[in-house]
């Protein structure tokens, strides 16, 4: 697939062409179900950070399915790529090793390396049949449980405790006074299919702190928009994107809008600070 943008209201698809909708920024509100169409005829394999999606790993993003981990993963490491604050990101994958086989076990996976250099560290979890996203903030020390289905998983919250007071205390030499945030104000999903969706979205929202935008209506809109940033293998909107025409505060570069402030993802302290500011 071209990876160069286009303007999607120049180019109009047939049944013998096909829109290059990557990195296009939607200019009305009609465009992202258009762009998500397109999105969705994929045939052939991509490859986005690491992964190899194909059309049915694609093909879940739709309403009514359930994200897979390929999906959950890929999205993850592009809002980590974005941020303008250290994120670290464990696979979906962490979570299975580590109630099978242990801390020992997952601790050889970061051996080499010190995730709390990082500001947020994420950690998806997946158990049969859900997604809940964990949030370990560094600098609080709090670790933060996200669940779309408005429970506590306290053994998810105890075993990823462990690990995380398992792992400073390697890294750091000494026992670190951690807490725990249940977030329980945070809207809930309405099916059996939306969790991974809502996992994306809080991670999102983590980063951003647009708790407006943090929604149970928003997700068909959001399944829309994770789509067309996979298929395009980086962050294209701001969580408020309002969908208007570029004005003199954006400009253009071959059809992509590319306000840097606009679409940079700052924590949520962050945005609280620089909103006090302007008071």
């Amino acid at each position: 697939m071209d990876e160069e943008a286009v303007r999607s209201e120049d180019h109009h698809t047939t049944d013998d062409e096909r829109m290059d909708v990557t990195g296009v920024v939607p200019s009305n509100q009609e465009q992202p179900d258009a762009i998500a169409e397109v999105c969705l005829r994929t045939s052939t394999p991509i490859k986005r950070e690491g992964y190899e999606l194909f059309p049915e790993d694609i093909e879940r993003t739709k309403d009514g399915f359930m994200l897979n981990d390929k999906i959950i993963n890929v999205y993850f490491e592009l809002l980590a790529k974005h941020s303008k604050v250290g994120v670290y990101v464990f696979s979906t994958f962490f979570y299975t090793t580590l109630s099978k086989r242990g801390i020992p076990w997952v601790q050889r996976w970061t051996s080499g390396i010190n995730i709390f250099e990082n500001r947020l560290v994420y950690i998806p979890v997946y158990i049969p049949g859900h997604w809940m996203l964990i949030v370990f903030d560094v600098k609080k020390k709090v670790l933060e449980h996200y669940d779309s289905m408005g429970n506590a998983y306290t053994e998810v919250v105890h075993r990823i405790l462990r690990y995380i007071r398992d792992e400073w205390s390697r890294v750091h030499k000494s026992e670190p006074s951690l807490s725990v945030d249940i977030k329980r104000k945070i809207p809930l999903q309405r099916n059996g299919r939306d969790c991974g969706v809502f996992v994306c979205m809080f991670g999102r929202y983590r980063l951003c702190g647009n708790e407006v935008w943090l929604s149970s209506d928003r997700i068909p809109r959001f399944r829309k928009l994770m789509l067309h940033e996979i298929v395009s293998g980086k962050i294209l909107y701001n969580v408020f994107h309002k969908l208007v025409q570029p004005s003199s505060g954006l400009r253009e570069h071959k059809g992509e809008v590319t306000d840097k402030k606009l679409l940079a993802l700052e924590t949520y302290e962050e945005v609280t600070k620089e909103k006090g500011s302007r008071r």
